[in-house]
């Protein structure tokens, strides 16, 4: 019987819709199994340029100039699951039952495979003790997250909650930037072991700014002394007093919103989506806590409350307008105190 060589598989089944983890998995293979990589050690092949009979046989005869072991890749590109003639599966068939013993074959179908294509079912049904199917499939919810965190954890660093809700908002859920951006990351970060909102604000310009982000995270969890350290580093860092009214206004405003559309009959969930459409459900644990600290928010205040915080902010952006960035500061400040103490109440 072949032996697996340093517990791989002969012969491997990819299949799925996430490239990225299917190509990492290969490179991986490849590293271990040709540790010292010789010249006509890895062979490529698509099903789309080479037909499987001559795929078979060149697995078969192997290669009398490079001899050694040896690692074969077929790619079967999406539309090519159902060509295969029933000769061509019965030579499938037969090498299942007994690969060459110094080969590692790979056959890799990337995209979403119906399991009722003749190319699952040929591997499916085979019931080879040297085949390991594997299906790589997109990552949601908390398996992306997961694998945010273990990406970091192999760099021996840490990201904060804020930090991956802002990563997850500024690049989505595409693992190949993902991993480029937590290894800037970790590059940018080498002197600390946690990756807070500043460092990914610092290399994701995508990002809105790292300050207002704070300030509206401090407003909706009710942090009265977060959100007037969050002020004095906006006015030290000559921030334009309209933008920090107008973050803060616009905040209220959603609150506002929130409740009109709660006694229309809307859900929560609908709510948020409207008015934070880059939190994804998918995040899972993160999604939560941001709709769960927003919906506090927005009873924290009645509706009398509410308007009157308008009101206020109305007449701050008013008295900019006539000249009065002198007092900008001491009249937010006097806004956020006020604020906070019907938030108490």
């Amino acid at each position: 019987m072949i032996q697996k060589k340093n517990n791989l598989a002969p012969i491997y089944f990819f299949y799925g819709e996430e490239s990225f983890l299917a190509e990492e998995r290969i490179e991986a293979i490849r590293s271990t199994f040709l540790f010292e990589e010789k010249e006509g050690s890895f062979h490529r092949f698509s099903s789309e340029e080479t037909g499987w009979v001559e795929i078979i046989e060149s697995l078969r005869t192997g290669d009398l100039f490079h001899p050694g072991r040896k690692l074969v890749l077929v790619t079967v590109p999406e539309g090519r699951e159902n060509l295969l003639s029933k000769d061509e599966e019965s030579l499938w068939r037969n090498y299942l039952a007994s690969p060459r013993p110094e080969v590692i074959l790979i056959i890799y179908y990337a995209g979403s495979l119906n399991k009722n294509s003749r190319l699952f079912q040929l591997f499916q049904s085979a019931r080879s003790p040297y085949l390991k199917i594997e299906e790589f499939k997109l990552l949601k919810g908390r398996e992306l997250l997961d694998w945010i965190k273990n990406r970091f954890q192999k760099q021996g660093k840490r990201i904060s909650s804020e930090a991956l809700g802002a990563l997850l908002d500024a690049v989505g859920h595409d693992l190949r930037i993902l991993s480029k951006e937590i290894e800037k990351l970790c590059l940018y970060c080498y002197h600390t072991q946690v990756i807070n909102l500043e460092d990914v604000a610092a290399l994701c310009p995508s990002v809105r700014s790292v300050r207002e982000y704070e300030l509206i995270e401090s407003l909706e969890t009710g942090s009265a002394s977060r959100a007037f350290h969050v002020l004095k580093k906006l006015f030290d860092e000559t921030s334009e007093p309209e933008i920090i009214v107008g973050t803060i206004a616009q905040f209220f405003k959603d609150l506002f919103l929130a409740r009109e559309w709660l006694e229309q009959g809307k859900t929560e969930e609908a709510i948020f989506h409207k008015l934070r459409p880059w939190i994804k459900e998918s995040y899972g644990d993160f999604f939560q806590m941001k709709i769960n600290n927003f919906f506090r928010a927005v009873f924290s205040l009645n509706e009398p409350d509410l308007s009157l915080a308008i009101a206020k902010l109305h007449s701050i952006d008013q008295a900019l307008k006539s000249g009065g960035k002198e007092q900008c500061e001491l009249l937010i400040e006097e806004f956020l105190s006020w604020y906070f103490e019907r938030r108490k109440k």
